[in-house]
């Protein structure tokens, strides 16, 4: 009697077991089949959840790791073209979404401060064009040093050597 209360255990926790393997299974692929299909944050989020089903699954793990990775790798690709051709809202976005994904991504960072950066030198080469055009020759040039600091390339610094 003991022994077949046994088997019915161990058959219970088998079916259990192998339950448990094919949601992981099934979260995995949904989760691929969603980051193809471009809604990336839920795709990962359902790898994420294939994990956590089954934490042991090394093909859900492996799948969540490299889906990641690649993502991450493509949109900073496209945010640091966004970034270079002076679309700074997709940048920005692009640089954001990365964020949300891997927080501490430094190149995610830096592609942040470079946006703030400019908008700060844009600020600056604005209130210089204001200032040439009062006449104010001081606060131009002042607002001109200020952002060659920050950017000495920039296109409207040269332009307020007027």
């Amino acid at each position: 009697m003991t022994s077949t209360l046994t088997r019915r255990i161990l058959l219970m926790l088998a079916v259990a077991l192998l339950a448990g393997c094919a949601a992981s299974e099934r979260m995995r692929k949904e989760g691929l089949e969603l980051v193809e299909q471009g809604r990336v944050e839920e795709g990962l989020s359902k790898l994420e959840e294939a994990t956590r089903e089954d934490p042991k699954d090394v093909k859900a793990r492996t799948s969540l790791t490299f889906t990641r990775e690649r993502v991450v790798a493509r949109m900073l690709e496209t945010a640091d073209r966004a970034l270079a051709t002076n679309n700074l809202a997709e940048a920005e976005t692009l640089y954001r979404r990365v964020q949300s994904i891997e927080p501490r991504n430094e190149r995610a960072l830096a592609g942040l401060r470079s946006i703030e950066r400019r908008g700060t030198v844009d600020d600056l080469v604005k209130q210089g064009q204001a200032a040439l055009k009062k006449g104010e020759v001081d606060a131009a040039a002042l607002a001109q040093e200020s952002a060659a600091m920050i950017s000495p390339r920039h296109t409207g610094v040269a332009k307020l050597k007027a």
